[in-house]
């Protein structure tokens, strides 16, 4: 689990090996309850650390609001794509 500062504001983190499993603000008023629960759920103790998975998070959580304010930067990968055409084709 990590803190990952947005500009939407602060948000908790969690992630397995396989992905993504809590993404929330960390002042939502049953963040607790849902903490107790996803560990619940996983059986496994939530603990603070790093994930492959957090800096891509992290990138598509800032460019989706750059994007949202009308800012937009070129993408790098086809699947990032919004057009119809195959990667790799002009």
């Amino acid at each position: 689990m990590t803190r990952i500062e947005t500009p939407i504001g602060p948000m908790l983190a969690g992630a397995t090996e396989s992905g993504i499993c809590l993404l929330e603000f960390v002042d939502r008023r049953m963040i607790e309850t849902q903490l107790v629960r996803l560990q619940k759920l996983l059986r496994a103790a939530l603990v603070p650390g790093t994930s492959r998975h957090f800096d891509t998070m992290s990138d598509e959580l800032h460019r989706y609001s750059q994007e949202s304010s009308g800012v937009s930067k070129p993408r790098s990968t086809c699947a990032a794509r919004r057009s119809s055409r195959r990667c790799g084709t002009p």
